[in-house]
């Protein structure tokens, strides 16, 4: 059953993929003729799209650095401390997946003015439309669009630790929910199973 799936696959996207590929590394039509082999085509692109390439990667590290720093008490708390409400954190969850429309217009309504943070960014001096269209409103709005992915992956994670192994990290002297902020995973092995502490 699977031989029909893996052609398919094959034909359809391995083959063309590796076509593009070594297309991507010949002389503009030579590939068709006689192919010359150059990496121009990858130089150009680095040069004309390097500022777009540096902003891509800056903007997807730090929402991704902010994703994970709201995603991770996010899922703990869903998935250990609050059971009974985690239908809810799901359901707030699944408000950014129906797409970047939701919250562009969620952000309108707090920064522009009649909003809730209207009137903050006025005491503050920050004119509402510089605010709405400025560095850190594009980097909270992409990590909002993409913070349930995280904090599912997460979550399961959190899920998959066995309960046996939750206490390891109760040892004499120390502070009371400090584990929320130690690694899980620790290179002591105890029988067969890694002794997870926090």
């Amino acid at each position: 059953m699977t031989l029909p799936g893996l052609l398919i696959q094959i034909f359809f996207f391995f083959i063309p993929l590796s076509m593009l590929f070594i297309m991507s590394f010949t002389l503009k039509d030579s590939f068709f003729f006689t192919p010359i082999f150059t990496a121009e085509n990858y130089l150009r692109l680095f040069r004309i799209y390097r500022i777009d390439l540096q902003n891509t990667f800056f903007l997807a590290s730090v929402a991704a650095t902010l994703d994970i720093l709201l995603g991770y008490p996010f899922a703990y708390f869903m998935v250990r401390k609050v059971k009974r409400l985690a239908d809810v954190f799901r359901a707030i969850l699944i408000i950014p997946l129906f797409g970047e429309l939701y919250i562009a217009y969620g952000l309108l309504y707090l920064i522009l003015p009649g909003g809730p943070v209207a009137n903050l960014l006025e005491t503050l001096g920050i004119p509402a439309l510089g605010a709405l269209y400025s560095l850190p409103t594009t980097i909270l709005a992409l990590a909002l669009y993409t913070l349930p992915f995280v904090v599912y992956n997460i979550g399961v994670s959190l899920q998959g630790i066995e309960r046996s192994l939750r206490g390891g990290g109760k040892v004499p002297g120390r502070i009371p929910n400090s584990g929320f902020f130690k690694n899980y995973a620790s290179t002591e092995s105890t029988r067969g199973s890694y002794r997870l502490a926090y």
